[in-house]
């Protein structure tokens, strides 16, 4: 039912031709060598530093001194995900393994990469910023924009911005922050880029640099970057485009992209811009470890975790490094992939904060573990306030515990501890404030709190801390208590997930100038602000959260008791599998997807609830499910579930309706084909798609005709140029009145 299409070639030739071009030679722009940024000096018909070109090595003997940004691994020629082996979006590398290098040149990032052939037509080159030290969603390092992959995107797990030298266009930059591209603004092709011969001749025929560059304010002037070069098939961006080959990495290890980018960020030491660094970048990081919690107080605790190593042709030990959050290191030890180690700590008390590095050797510590709080095996038990008046207070608590008692007021966002005449004896405690000691302290001689005076009540015992108990003065005599909190209308923004640092939402009857928010997490103040002016709006920033935590809004007018929010709960995130499987028909026995976790359970639906089969997810990111029974229109969604965390439901696929009526390709093509014919089995109404690789590259639409034609590989714009080895194929499509799509490959 499809036609596919090997394309014949004239590559013998033009191997030929390119061997004939010497090392270090600028073979584009094709509009003469003049001096730029990226062609500073003489001679300006080289890359190289002299008339010779490269003869011993393309790195040292640069005109500009690039240098090689680390590779997680050694890349490896021919492992592209679409494209040609060894081709023109073949990241390959010379004899130490690199293929990707920068260099700053004032106000200026230069990029160059390492590409296995030179080809005309559009593709892209492209290199994903971070600029924030945050890339993924969980950990310590989690970005709050992290963005999944859809069926038609690769997601952005926390790049910022991206530069991709797109040829037959420009030189694009993309603010990529939130996940789809933002155009910021493209440079011209002979000021901004330039392809010259390399020395290296991986697989048996010239490689060539491909170098551009951008000002550093166009990606807001970082202190520092992390870097991913991908290359993609079409002149877009690697968030969007059909990726070919991605730096430092094995492609065919990574069916999904952002897992891809993820590995390679988390394996790149952060690289300076502020102080660029010569000669060198400096080694890849060591994987991160895990530290083990709960981490209980006491005298000699064992603190364990696990470390584990990236890839099986990294070294097996590490040290492992234990520090204490205001204090720097306590402790280490070696440690050995996949096995447990533990170290003492001779004293531990509650509420310090734990994490730990590794460092293997020859490699770079960069990354940290999960954080641990140390935590008390048992948890003292909160104040009882039996009394609460506007003359004083008292209550019980646990034998040798001390109480802290806070004012919330209008006055003031941060609660105010009250101190003054605070008395506690045995089990029993008394606040006075500024009355006289008597037997009964809510029956002082004179008024210390207003009427509607909120206070919160804490038990502290060993360094432990109770549940808070917060409520309202209401009464002024000795028998009075303390009111409860009642609630109010704001609603905390739900979904909120662990890699989120905002917690926002909305009020229905609005906010008001002067009323004071407060944020608690786990009943623990975290943060608040006097509302500014009027607004349905609400919002904390810099919050940092984990899943099961249990969020609070309090709102406080002058004079009034404080009211709280209905509570919510920190979710779980997992993000949603892929379907790659496309124009799915009635007759399929499987469908393919991909996800970054890999040990997931995939559950594929069709029409919202009944299950088709389920999946494990693969070392390499892929997924197939086998299936039967499908009809037209149906819905397909898939949904994953990793860690005992479910993920949402991925974007959905229709299947269509089989066509009678199929295409054919007619003729043979070379890479110097420029347009491409075909028939079909009976007339035909509707269109047709012309794919090389899966990139589509062009398209007509027909009107009861046997045949078809496309006289120009464009499509959105872009120009496409057949290559050896690329394969085609073509499709048509046709839509029924009632808008049932029928397809036919």
């Amino acid at each position: 039912m499809f036609k596919k299409i090997l394309l014949g070639s004239f590559f013998t030739f033009c191997l030929s031709v390119l061997f004939a071009q010497s090392p270090g030679l600028i073979v584009r722009p094709a509009t003469g060598h003049v001096s730029t940024i990226l062609n500073p000096t003489a001679p300006l018909a080289y890359a190289s530093a002299s008339t010779s070109g490269f003869v011993n090595n393309d790195i040292a003997e640069s005109k500009i001194p690039f240098i090689i940004v680390p590779p997680m691994l050694i890349e490896p020629t021919g492992d592209v995900a679409t494209g040609p082996n060894g081709g023109f979006t073949d990241i390959v590398q010379t004899v130490d393994g690199s293929g990707f290098y920068i260099a700053k040149s004032t106000t200026n990032l230069l990029f160059r990469l390492r590409i296995g052939a030179i080809i005309s037509g559009a593709k892209g080159y492209s290199v994903l910023i971070d600029t924030d030290g945050k890339m993924g969603n969980s950990g310590p390092y989690a970005d709050p924009t992290y963005v999944a992959a859809t069926n038609t995107s690769n997601g952005n797990p926390g790049f910022e911005y991206e530069v991709v030298f797109r040829t037959g266009f420009g030189v694009t930059v993309y603010n990529v922050d939130n996940g789809s591209p933002v155009f910021i603004k493209t440079y011209s092709l002979a000021t901004h880029s330039q392809i010259s011969v390399a020395l290296s001749t991986d697989g048996n025929n010239a490689d060539y640099f491909y170098d551009w560059y951008v000002e550093l304010a166009d990606i807001g002037n970082p202190a520092s970057v992390r870097l991913a070069a991908t290359t993609v098939t079409s002149p877009t961006s690697a968030l969007q485009g059909s990726r070919s080959d991605i730096y430092g990495i094995d492609d065919r290890n990574y069916k999904n992209a952002a897992s891809a980018w993820e590995a390679v960020i988390n394996a790149q030491p952060s690289i300076s811009i502020t102080n660029f660094p010569t000669g060198t970048i400096g080694a890849t990081c060591t994987s991160a470890p895990l530290l083990h919690s709960p981490i209980i107080i006491g005298s000699s605790v064992n603190v364990t975790g696990l470390w584990t190593r990236l890839d099986a042709s990294k070294p097996n030990t590490a040290t492992i490094r234990l520090y204490k959050t205001g204090i720097g290191e306590i402790g280490s030890i070696t440690a050995t992939s996949g096995v447990q180690w533990t170290i003492t700590v001779p004293l531990i008390v509650a509420g310090e904060v734990f994490y730990t590095m590794a460092q293997s050797n020859g490699e770079s510590q960069c990354l940290q573990s999960n954080s641990v709080t140390a935590g008390c095996a048992s948890i003292p038990a909160a104040p009882v306030v039996s009394c609460a008046s506007t003359k004083g207070l008292s209550g019980t608590l646990p034998n040798g515990a001390s109480i802290l008692i806070y004012e919330l007021s209008t006055a003031s966002a941060t609660p105010t501890l009250l101190t003054t005449n605070l008395v506690v004896s045995g089990t029993n405690w008394n606040y006075y404030g500024s009355n006289g000691t008597s037997s009964n302290a809510c029956s002082g001689s004179q008024g210390i709190f207003n009427t509607g005076t909120t206070l919160m009540f804490i038990t502290s015992l060993n360094g432990c801390r109770s549940a808070t108990i917060i409520g309202c003065i209401t009464g002024n005599n000795g028998t009075s208590t303390l009111s409860t909190i009642a609630s109010n209308d704001l609603l905390i923004t739900n979904p909120i997930y662990g890699f989120n640092t905002t917690v926002s939402g909305t009020s229905a009857t609005g906010l008001t100038s002067g009323q004071v928010l407060r944020l608690f997490v786990n009943d623990v103040f975290i943060s608040g602000y006097t509302v500014a002016s009027a607004t349905n709006n609400f919002s904390f920033s810099n919050v940092t959260l984990k899943t099961g935590d249990v969020l609070k809004v309090y709102r406080q007018t002058s004079g009034s008791c404080m009211t709280v929010s209905a509570s919510r709960t920190v979710s779980c995130y997992t993000a949603p599998p892929n379907i790659t499987s496309s124009n799915i028909l009635p007759t399929a026995t499987s469908i393919t997807g991909t996800s970054v976790y890999p040990g997931a359970t995939v559950t594929l639906f069709k029409n919202t609830s009944t299950q088709l089969g389920t999946a494990t997810v693969g070392n390499d990111g892929s997924w197939v499910v086998s299936v039967s029974g499908l009809v037209a229109n149906d819905v397909i969604h898939a949904t994953q579930i990793i860690n005992g965390c479910p993920s949402a439901s991925s974007t959905t696929r229709i299947v269509f309706s089989p066509a009678t009526i199929c295409p054919t390709i007619t003729g043979s093509y070379t890479e110097n084909s420029t347009s491409a014919t075909g028939g079909l089995s009976a007339t035909f109404t509707g269109t047709i798609r012309l794919y090389l690789d899966g990139t589509l590259i062009g398209s007509t639409n027909i009107t009861s005709a046997m045949s078809w034609s496309i006289n120009a590989f464009t499509f959105d714009g872009f120009t496409y140029t057949l290559y050896s080895g690329g394969v085609l194929l073509v499709t048509a499509q046709a839509y029924k009145r009632t808008g049932t799509s029928f397809i036919c490959e």
